[in-house]
Parts: structure tokens; C-alpha cells; sequence
């Protein structure tokens, strides 16, 4: 893929895309200090497929690269995932699982009704809880996709807040499957009826 600044000398960004989108189907991020919408909707009917703004970040960065190549991110850390386990135990852990499947929807919801309301430090809050949230259940992308989208917000970037947005409902979804499905192999710690303790 190519990281293509807007600001060039010569030939700016925008003419350089299109050029090389002519001759070949390769992605194309922007990155640009200037964002506004319609900056940013100029970019993109340039011919490029995503922009990052500056300054970069990696998690927009990383973000960004997913968005256009389709790689795969690991929802969750599986190896501290199951270190939590054997430290916390399996039903705590079902516990903060429980909580993060009632609070992040909700959360996503209201997220999405800050961002039509364009009410950037209510998103902006509500992204700094949804890290902490993702960091106390192990989501590591949903963690990494949550700090990009309070970034967004912090910068009043409405549509780079959408993506990251969108982003973090995809991997709070494939991370609630897998650690479910973690958690399936380890036994209860509750006594079962009539056993000894």
C-alpha cells in the first residue's frame, strides 16, 4: 500500500493518486493535517481509499491499514487472556465478560448518537471509558480502536470518528466470541449441589 502525504512539493498528493490510480489498484492512505470533511471527501474521490491525519498516531495508523487491506487483527491478547484466568479465575472473569457485554453496546449506542449530535467531548468521554473497559477484559484491538476514536474526537474529526467507531463495535463483537469461547474450557469455581468443601 502507499502513504501518501497531501503536501507535497511539485505535484501534490491529490494529482500523484490519481496518476497512480490510473495505472494500478494499489491503497492508498492520506495523511494530511488538514481534515476537514471536506478536505478529507476530496481525498478520498482522488482516488484514495482512507486518510490518516496528522500527527500520526499508531493506533489510527494501524487502523487505517486494516481498513484498506482487509488484514485480520487479533481481537484479544489469548496468552494474557488466559493468564487473567488462572490469576482472577474463570467466574470472575465470566464477570467482567458479563459487564462488557451490558455496558459496551449501550455505550456503542450512545456513542453513535454523540457522534449525529456532533457532541465531540461526550464521544470523547465515552471513548476513554470504552478503553478502560476493553483494558479490564483483555480486548486488545477493541483497547487500540477505542484510544483512536477518543483521538478523533479530542481533534473534532467527525469522520475518522465514524470509522474508528465502527471499528470498535467489529472488535468488541469477534472479541466477546473468542473469550467465550476461552472461557467455555475452564470448569466453575462455585460448588456444585451437595459437594464438599
Amino acid at each position: 500500500l502507499v502513504l501518501m502525504d497531501i503536501s507535497l512539493p511539485g505535484k501534490d498528493g491529490i494529482a500523484t493518486a490519481r496518476e497512480l490510480r490510473s495505472e494500478a489498484k494499489t491503497p492508498i492512505i492520506a495523511m494530511s493535517a488538514h481534515v476537514f470533511t471536506e478536505e478529507v471527501e476530496r481525498y478520498l474521490a482522488s482516488g484514495m481509499d482512507a486518510y490518516v491525519a496528522k500527527p500520526l498516531t499508531l493506533e489510527a495508523l494501524a487502523a487505517a491499514i486494516r481498513q484498506v487491506s482487509g488484514m485480520p487483527a487479533a481481537a484479544f491478547d489469548r496468552a494474557l487472556f488466559a493468564v487473567d484466568i488462572e490469576e482472577l479465575g474463570p467466574d470472575a472473569m465470566r464477570r467482567i465478560l458479563a459487564l462488557a457485554d451490558d455496558t459496551l453496546p449501550k455505550r456503542f449506542e450512545r456513542m453513535r448518537g454523540a457522534l449525529e449530535r456532533q457532541d465531540f467531548d461526550e464521544l470523547k468521554a465515552m471513548a476513554h471509558a470504552t478503553f478502560s473497559t476493553a483494558t479490564a477484559a483483555g480486548f486488545a484491538q477493541l483497547g487500540q480502536d477505542a484510544r483512536a476514536l477518543e483521538q478523533s474526537a479530542g481533534k473534532r474529526d467527525g469522520l475518522a470518528a465514524g470509522q474508528h467507531l465502527t471499528h470498535c463495535e467489529t472488535a468488541y463483537r469477534q472479541a466477546s466470541v473468542e473469550a467465550a469461547g476461552l472461557l467455555n474450557g475452564y470448569q466453575d469455581e462455585r460448588p456444585r449441589a451437595g459437594a464438599k468443601r
